[in-house]
């Protein structure tokens, strides 16, 4: 009987941790329009981060990563830059007549849940074609084979 419980034990353990991967896999991964993002940064890897609320709470708990291919201060009208960089999204900071661009790639590489909402990503898909959402994307995992969790969003 003792066996039993600890064996009861075993399963239940893994079951817990593995039931975020199990819950959100099939469901969670989107490609939210980008006038819905709550925010974005630039990251020191040259990466540009979008986060999202998707359960409209105030709080970011999705996020889509892009690569950046081109920034460069301009003082041209935004309205002009579609026509260069076609569906890619631009991302700029305002220094009054003039602003710094930042064009992304057009799809993310990776994207993100921060389920639990307490700053970290909880489970992160790459999508190596970049592609967008559409069942290539693979879970990021650790070496011993479970989702890589608790990466910092800042």
């Amino acid at each position: 009987m003792k066996h039993h419980n600890v064996l009861s034990l075993i399963l239940a353990v893994c079951f817990f941790f593995n039931f975020p991967a199990i819950g959100f896999s099939d469901n969670f991964l989107v490609q939210p329009a980008l006038d819905t993002q709550i925010s974005w940064d630039v990251k020191p890897n040259g990466l540009l981060c979008v986060s999202y609320d998707l359960n409209h709470n105030g709080k970011a708990d999705y996020f889509t990563v892009h690569f950046v291919v081109k920034s460069y201060l301009a003082d041209e009208l935004l309205v002009n830059l579609p026509q260069y960089y076609g569906s890619n999204p631009i991302f700029y900071v305002d220094y009054g007549s003039a602003r710094y661009i930042y064009v992304a790639s057009e799809m993310p590489l990776y994207y993100a849940a921060d389920i639990n909402e307490d700053g970290l990503w909880d489970l992160i898909y790459v999508d190596t074609m970049e592609d967008g959402v559409n069942g290539n994307e693979k879970l990021q995992r650790g070496s011993t084979g479970e989702p890589v969790a608790a990466i910092p969003n800042s």
